[in-house]
């Protein structure tokens, strides 16, 4: 089941993954640290001449696990649409640039100590 914004704006649910794009997606409570996002894969049919699905659905994935399946989704042919992304607001909430300063000590103290080693005085 999807939560959508209906035409009206009220949410409502579905259950037709065609329905959900990322204009009308609502993240459903309780799952707001997750990644959402569809996946779609058609295919041409030869005999009735149109494209047929063979994958579409809406997932919701830890960041860590979206960013290992990703590249193997795409590397099979698929459609990745962004729906909900937690880790944007991560950034803005100032914690990318406070990990990448703390990457930042962390180097500088790995270079200090190598530079270090192996002097005598």
């Amino acid at each position: 089941m999807y939560y959508i914004k209906g035409k009206d704006g009220k949410p409502k649910v579905t259950s037709d993954p065609d329905e959900v794009t990322k204009e009308n997606f609502l993240v459903e409570p309780g799952a707001e640290n997750k990644v959402h996002c569809k996946l779609e894969k058609y295919e041409f049919d030869r005999e009735t001449g149109a494209k047929k699905a063979v994958v579409n659905q809406v997932r919701a994935d830890n960041p860590g696990d979206f960013e290992r399946f990703a590249p193997i989704w795409k590397n099979q042919g698929m459609t990745i649409t962004m729906l909900h992304d937690p880790r944007e607001g991560m950034e803005r909430n100032g914690v990318a640039a406070k990990l990448a300063k703390l990457n930042a000590q962390m180097e500088a103290e790995e270079a200090e100590g190598k530079g270090t080693k192996g002097k005598t005085k």
